[in-house]
Order: C-alpha cells, then sequence, then structure tokens
C-alpha cells in the first residue's frame, strides 16, 4: 500500500470538503445555510486547482465565485428574506415532473444532439483545433499564454462556451423572473 504524505492528505481533505459542501446544498431546504455551504464548495475547488498546477483559475475562482456571485447571492438571500413569504405567496407553483416532460426532454436534447452533428462534422472541429497542443506550464506568462491560446488556437471552443453561458444566462433570468399579475383564468395552485 502507498505511503499517504501530507500533500495528499490536503488533497483528500479538500476533495472532501467540495463533496460534501455540494451534498449538503442538495439537501438542506434553508437558502442561507445553502448558499454558505457554496462558499466552502467553491474554496475547495480552487485548492483543487492549486493541486491541478492551474493556479489562473484558482484565482479566478476566488474572485469571480467567492468574491462576485456568492456575495451577491448571500446579499440578495439577506436582504429579501422578510419578504420572500409575500412574493411566495403570488407565484404559482411549480408542476410536478411527469413522464410526459422527461421525455420532451430526452427527444428535444437528441434533436439538439443530432443537430449539432448534422451542423458541425467532425471535419470542422478537428480543423479549428490545433495539431500540436501548445503546453502551458508553472511558468511566469502562463495567464498570458492561456489567453493567447483562447483566442487563437481554441477560439471556436471559446466561442461555443460563451454562447453556451449567454443560453444558462437568459435561462437563468427566465426562472428567476417573479409574475405579479396571472391572469384569471390561471389557476395559482396545482
Amino acid at each position: 500500500m502507498p505511503e499517504l504524505t501530507v500533500t495528499a492528505l490536503v488533497f483528500y481533505a479538500f476533495a472532501a470538503l467540495a463533496l460534501l459542501a455540494v451534498g449538503y446544498i442538495l439537501l438542506t431546504r434553508n437558502l442561507v445555510r445553502a448558499a454558505f455551504a457554496l462558499f466552502f464548495a467553491f474554496i475547495a475547488q480552487a485548492a483543487l486547482y492549486v493541486f491541478a498546477g492551474a493556479e489562473v483559475l484558482a484565482v479566478g475562482q476566488i474572485i469571480v465565485y467567492v468574491g462576485g456571485v456568492l456575495i451577491l447571492l448571500l446579499f440578495g438571500v439577506m436582504l429579501t428574506q422578510r419578504s420572500l413569504p409575500a412574493a411566495v405567496a403570488r407565484v404559482p407553483s411549480m408542476p410536478r415532473t411527469g413522464l410526459r416532460t422527461v421525455v420532451a426532454g430526452l427527444l428535444g436534447a437528441t434533436a439538439l444532439v443530432a443537430l449539432v452533428v448534422v451542423a458541425f462534422p467532425p471535419e470542422v472541429f478537428a480543423a479549428a483545433l490545433p495539431a500540436e497542443p501548445t503546453p502551458v506550464g508553472p511558468s511566469g506568462d502562463s495567464l498570458r499564454r492561456i489567453g493567447v491560446l483562447s483566442l487563437t488556437d481554441y477560439l471556436l471552443a471559446f466561442e461555443l462556451l460563451s454562447v453556451l453561458l449567454l443560453v444558462a444566462l437568459v435561462a437563468a433570468a427566465s426562472l428567476a423572473r417573479l409574475r405579479t399579475t396571472l391572469p384569471a383564468d390561471i389557476p395559482t395552485d396545482r
């Protein structure tokens, strides 16, 4: 049996922290506690990025997610906590997911995959990727090299990721929108 070093133990501790925090987020019903568990999941993920040799991603994880998104989420939850029951009373409950919804989702996902396969044959992706990937190592200019690579050799993947994030943003905004006025013929509970 191989000997566990201190580095391996710290790695496993951060991996366990990430898994436990995500599990707590999934199982808790308290939104404030879930947000604080999300903080620990983000920190553990940043530590795992450091172990993977991706210090730039670790710093980005802490600045963007912990410093921006999580703080915004915590302030939003804490400031709207008092008016939450009144807001929930105005929003109709979500219908339960039935077999028809699952089948429709699977058919939609299959159609989307088929559309991507037909619209973008493998030759398109092979031409967009460089023949020999440029290694990004622990040198001092790794941030510069990552920026140059993402906007030259990996531009197609970078743009596809930006479109995916835009779609996720629009979907999240439409799901988070509160409907303050409902037509009289729509029932509010199901």
